[in-house]
């Protein structure tokens, strides 16, 4: 059977946040069943050239093909003219075990489906439907992914970005101040960025807490994306005690992978002090937002997540050749 290869041009022209949302909807909802085969993820690090790989794999029960992804981040790769994350996914049957598709997207669907996961969250658990003010922290990829993916479910009157690169982050505010009807603008420092948000979303690679609790509001909803290894670190410990001495919520996308991985592996026995998983929240298992409350999402990724997107690339590529076979044979 031929292994069918998907190029990264190919996937970033046919798909998009839409599609992303769509697949994480499905991801999340079988995670909160429980209906996914889910290993923990697997963890190369590179420290000599700032550098990381981890390999992600599921698959969703009931469904025909599982994933396999591996992603890298190179912070250092920018320097060098390259990208500072790539990867590929493998997608294969689940009924036999045979390569399916190979999909380069360089990525591309990793950057998607993350997104689109602080999107998700955002929509569940966001206390109103315009946002006053929205907060973006770090100017990189996934700093705009997350506010496009999020401006697709929300409005926002007014956003706010902070990195300590200035020109970075002029570049940023300039790029997606051009995509949004709203002003994107740069704040002198993470405090202004975060003060009155009622939405905050991190998107680093710090090993260092860089927004402190006394800065949050209250009803406030953090998007925590950026810590995924251990060390990693967005989040004052005074955070996540303040969301608990107050009466808010600590969701995870999976609690077994954030005690290691996330925010909550700062927290003395986190895992006790969680409200609870995304999906749990979505398939109402258990309540999201009830009050004006601060809620902390801790994203570190899932695999089932990759599987989804996977799935949904490789259904629109046989779709779109399907049509092209038959459009030749009229």
């Amino acid at each position: 059977m031929s292994l069918t290869v998907l190029d990264e041009d190919w996937i970033r022209a046919n798909v998009k946040e839409t599609q992303g949302l769509q697949a994480a909807k499905v991801a999340f909802e079988a995670l909160g069943k429980d209906t996914v085969t889910q290993p923990p993820v697997m963890q190369l690090a590179f420290p000599d050239h700032h550098g990381e790989t981890c390999i992600k794999s599921a698959h969703l029960k009931g469904r025909t093909v599982a994933c396999v992804k591996v992603a890298s981040g190179f912070y250092d790769n920018p320097s060098k003219g390259l990208p500072s994350g790539s990867g590929l996914m493998l997608l294969l049957d689940a009924t036999t075990g045979t390569p399916l598709s190979l999909l380069r997207d360089g990525g591309y669907l990793t950057d998607l489906r993350t997104g689109a996961a602080g999107a998700l969250a955002c929509d569940l658990l966001c206390p109103r439907a315009e946002m006053s003010k929205i907060a973006i922290i770090g100017s990189g990829i996934q700093a705009r992914f997350q506010l496009r993916a999020i401006s697709k479910v929300r409005d926002f009157k007014s956003a706010q970005a902070y990195s300590p690169n200035s020109e970075n982050l002029k570049k940023y505010c300039d790029e997606m101040s051009k995509e949004f009807k709203e002003k994107v603008e740069p704040a002198a420092s993470v405090e202004e960025c975060v003060r009155d948000a009622d939405v905050i979303v991190t998107t680093t690679t710090c090993t260092s807490p860089i927004v402190q609790g006394d800065w949050v509001k209250q009803g406030c909803t953090i998007i925590a994306m950026g810590s995924d290894t251990p060390g990693k670190n967005e989040l004052a410990v005074n955070v996540l005690q303040k969301v608990i001495n107050s009466g808010g919520k600590i969701i995870c996308d999976k609690i077994s992978q954030c005690v290691r991985l996330g925010e909550v592996q700062h927290l003395e026995n986190g895992a006790e002090k969680v409200h609870g998983e995304l999906g749990e929240v979505l398939n109402g298992k258990i309540p999201g937002r009830e009050k004006d409350e601060i809620i902390v999402v801790d994203l570190t990724g899932c695999g089932a997540q990759d599987a989804a997107i996977a799935e949904s690339t490789y259904a629109t590529f046989k779709e779109a050749t399907s049509t092209e076979v038959k459009a030749t044979v009229q």
